[in-house]
């Protein structure tokens, strides 16, 4: 037994003295003459737009579809080192060489990551502040770092709603059914390697080295394809047919019943599939805004039909709903009618939306977009479906988003 502790003991004082810690950090071959090399600039990109979406603004600043846009609207990135050793609790200001990026770099007292956006201009990741930062060179040269990045639209966060671990960095957030949630850990299309590098061998070895100053040089860069972490919810008006007689109803609210508040791990050294968010069990309504972001305005009527025909193309309600996944909701409606010429009593009217059989609800799932279409038959009768489709994330990358539990 004390033998075993004995080598224990000794490989530990190695790996702190430096026997062991190139190795593991996987420090590779660069000719001598490259270790007066200026300073390379920590470039990223963001993986090409595969759909877009007719400029879906919500209440936020707006969904993301692509690349585009993030021209005009921040996300934040971390880069930590690979190393065992490596703790997420260490920020840029405290030690650059473990953690590469984050908010720290432009105030010392930052827990979050650091700002930035897309330059269109130079089809690449530009910081806020405008300051490049560089990879480590000389005896850095052989850190490897992931990067990660997250987008919380316009929600306004302090260092009290971040939780910097050894091993996760963690956000305290709350939805209001407008936001975009996004994340990404960085990746390089195998594509993109293919192309560069022919020889599996050449491939091998670069993947083994992403991202350092090593991967720079091959012009291989951190590339995101953020995911959405919130399920999209879309409003459509139809009439219903109601024999022998027309009812003209209006729908002037729309509320959806979710959960809203949420840990978001924005990074993950052990277990990058856990980035996401986490619901508490804390409900809320969320109100429909327009499209444009400003307060659900109401007014959308439809007329029922007096007999059997053709039912005119749903109207589009407002902008999208950003909730939480669950299997089913509560979907609030305030409606009024105007029945044989008279005005009737406004009425809340509570509908339940699921997918498939109520006794077993297909979830909805986050990243997908659903197209809930409302069939009118009266103030008191409103009957729902729904059309599941694929949101798009904003890039080409394929990275496994397979969610587990986090404990």
């Amino acid at each position: 037994m004390k033998k075993v502790r004995l080598i224990l003991i000794l490989a530990a004082i190695c790996c702190f003295s430096g026997c062991v810690d190139d190795s593991y950090r996987g420090t590779f071959d660069v000719p001598d003459e490259m270790e007066d090399i200026l300073p390379i600039p920590i470039w990223m990109t963001i993986g090409e737009t595969t759909d877009i979406f007719s400029d879906p603004l919500s209440r936020g600043s707006g969904l993301i579809s692509g690349a585009e846009d993030f021209s005009d609207k921040c996300f934040y990135v971390y880069a930590f080192n690979q190393d065992f050793f490596t703790s997420m609790k260490t920020t840029y200001a405290d030690d650059p060489m473990w953690c590469l990026v984050d908010g720290s770099v432009d105030d010392p007292e930052s827990l979050a990551g650091r700002a930035a956006h897309w330059n269109s201009t130079y089809e690449r990741v530009s910081w806020e502040t405008g300051d490049e930062l560089y990879w480590p060179i000389v005896n850095g040269r052989g850190q490897r770092y992931d990067f990660f990045a997250y987008y919380i639209d316009d929600l306004e966060l302090t260092n009290e709603h971040f939780h910097r671990d050894d091993d996760k960095v963690m956000i305290d957030i709350e939805i209001d059914g407008s936001q975009d949630i996004m994340s990404s850990k960085a990746a390089t299309p195998i594509e993109e390697l293919l192309e560069k590098f022919p020889e599996q061998e050449d491939r091998e070895n670069i993947q083994r080295y992403c991202y350092s100053y090593y991967t720079a040089l091959k012009d291989v860069h951190p590339q995101f394809l953020f995911k959405h972490h919130l399920v999209k919810l879309d409003f459509r008006l139809e009439p219903g047919i109601t024999l022998g007689k027309t009812k003209q109803v209006t729908v002037n609210k729309v509320e959806i019943r979710s959960r809203y508040k949420a840990s978001f791990i924005v990074a993950d050294s052990n277990d990058p599939s856990r980035v996401g968010l986490y619901f508490e069990d804390e409900y809320t309504r969320l109100p429909l805004a327009e499209a444009d972001g400003s307060p659900f305005k109401g007014g959308y009527t439809v007329e029922t039909l007096p007999v059997s025909g053709v039912i005119p193309e749903p109207e589009t309600m407002g902008g999208s709903l950003l909730v939480a996944p669950g299997t089913q909701y509560s979907l609030y409606l305030s409606l009024s009618e105007v029945h044989d010429g008279r005005p009737l009593e406004p009425h809340e009217l509570e509908v339940e939306l699921y997918q498939g059989a109520k006794s077993d609800p297909t979830p909805f799932m986050a990243g997908n977009e659903y197209k809930v279409t409302l069939t009118v038959y009266g103030m008191m009768d409103v009957r729902v479906g729904t059309n599941v489709g694929i949101w798009e994330s904003g890039g080409n990358t394929n990275i496994d988003t397979e969610q587990k539990p986090f404990e």
